[in-house]
């Protein structure tokens, strides 16, 4: 039988099992505050401007095969101006902002169609130093190339896609550029990459054509304030863009908010732990008191009720110990009850010691000199009558003399035809008045030499 352990006790290890778990939690919260304001998840930000671009590719398809359209029958129709204006108007549908088709005979500018008034979008490409090398890369390979994002010459950011168109006839002349000038500066596919502003970041996204200066797409950050986190590089046709996460003041303030809410929480069931450990210490104080005798520590009557009442109930075998100290009566008699109450608590700290040092079970002193232990059903009679006779075996000190105790011990053990817990406490107490009448002995053997 295994002693049963106070519910003070479980409730209390139960309380901390908690709060160790309530501060793994508020941990993990923490760390990964913390982790937030040094990495935000890249693959996330990545996705957001692999989309963007994405869907800037999906238009720039879109818009090379017009081209491709518009410059084929632009070269079978003689490539002049009418037929550039008259094939390109078809195409103007969805074209936005500063975008226009272009028509270069010979690499020179001369129609724009929506119509640009500024005079610096007509230029000679072959002259012009920031575009006459894609010119000429577009020419000698007979494709189309796309250049930019490019700042406009007459305002606006762009990427610009030139085909270039020779003859139909055998000879190939190179007759001019088919122009598509894509505007990006209004473009609202960026602006999805803004949206990680809900999250509580800010964003600056620059883009770089070649060895040409960086130009700023977008930027939501305050530099003053906002913490940067990382960058990502992506390659798109033949530019380099750049998008630059931050971490906002807003969202460091709402991190902190929260590090020191899960703070106050820890603190708040800290306090919470250590009341209910303080509430259950006083349970246990008190439930002690009731179930404990004040005399020897031992349990008392009712913890003795309250145990066999269990053990019976449960239907496991054990064996019930009457034990009554022989004499007792004689010693309070003569030497007083303080030195009766000497005996009784010497004799309860070797009772007790036995108990625990073999597991035996639990022992409880009932009244006067009355003692009873519910022991474990694998201990046989003759080791328990053997174990309690040994602990007699050395005197008792008793103020100025020496007391050979001897007890007499009742034993009985709950059989399965046992009905009600009455018949084995009776056999144990009929085996004790056995056992004490065998043990009489004079009260001049009782004592040894004194101190």
């Amino acid at each position: 039988m295994k002693v049963k352990r106070k519910i003070g006790n479980k409730v209390c290890v139960l309380a901390f099992f908690l709060y160790l778990c309530v501060l793994l939690m508020s941990y993990i919260i923490s760390d990964k505050i913390i982790n937030n304001r040094e990495v935000f998840s890249n693959s996330r930000v990545e996705a957001y401007l692999n989309t963007a671009l994405n869907d800037l590719g999906h238009d720039f398809k879109t818009e090379q095969e017009k081209l491709k359209w518009l410059s084929f029958y632009v070269a079978s129709t003689g490539f002049n101006q009418k037929s550039f204006l008259l094939a390109s108007d078809e195409l103007l549908d969805g074209v936005k902002g500063s975008s226009n088709f272009q028509f270069a005979p010979n690499g020179v500018v001369t129609v724009t169609n929506p119509h640009v008034s500024d005079k610096r979008a007509y230029i000679d490409l072959f002259s012009d130093q920031n575009r006459k090398e894609d010119a000429l890369y577009a020419k000698k390979h007979r494709t189309m190339y796309v250049s930019g994002p490019l700042n406009l010459y007459q305002g606006g950011l762009a990427f610009i896609l030139r085909n270039p168109v020779f003859s139909l006839h055998r000879t190939h002349k190179f007759l001019g550029f088919v122009i598509y000038v894509s505007d990006i500066s209004d473009s609202k596919i960026f602006s999805r990459i803004s949206e990680l502003s809900q999250y509580g970041y800010t964003v600056s996204l620059t883009t770089q054509y070649k060895q040409q200066a960086k130009i700023q797409i977008l930027s939501t950050v305050d530099l003053k304030k906002d913490h940067y986190l990382f960058s990502i590089n992506k390659t798109f046709y033949n530019s380099t863009w750049t998008m630059k996460i931050y971490s906002s003041n807003k969202m460091n303030d709402y991190q902190d908010l929260v590090l020191y809410i899960t703070l106050l929480i820890d603190i708040c069931i800290g306090i919470g732990l250590l009341l209910t450990i303080k509430f259950f210490e006083h349970y246990k104080n008190i439930h002690n008191e009731r179930l404990l005798d004040h005399l020897t520590g031992l349990g008392n009557r009712k913890a003795l009720e309250l145990e066999l009442s269990r053990e019976f109930e449960s239907k496991q075998d054990f064996s019930f110990v009457y034990i009554d100290l022989n004499d007792f009566k004689f010693v309070n008699d003569t030497y007083g009850h303080e030195i009766g109450d000497s005996l009784l608590r010497q004799f309860s700290a070797r009772l007790n010691r036995y108990i625990w040092s073999h597991n035996l079970g639990m022992a409880f002193r009932v009244g006067g000199d009355e003692f009873n232990l519910i022991v474990a059903a694998k201990f046989d009679e003759e080791s328990i009558r053997r174990g309690l006779d040994d602990l007699c075996k050395l005197p008792f000190q008793l103020d100025d003399v020496l007391y050979n105790l001897t007890i007499s011990c009742g034993y009985a053990k709950r059989y399965p035809s046992d009905e009600t817990l009455e018949q084995v406490i009776r056999r144990a107490d009929d085996d004790m008045y056995r056992m004490k009448a065998i043990k009489k002995r004079p009260m001049t053997d009782a004592f040894s030499n004194t101190i």
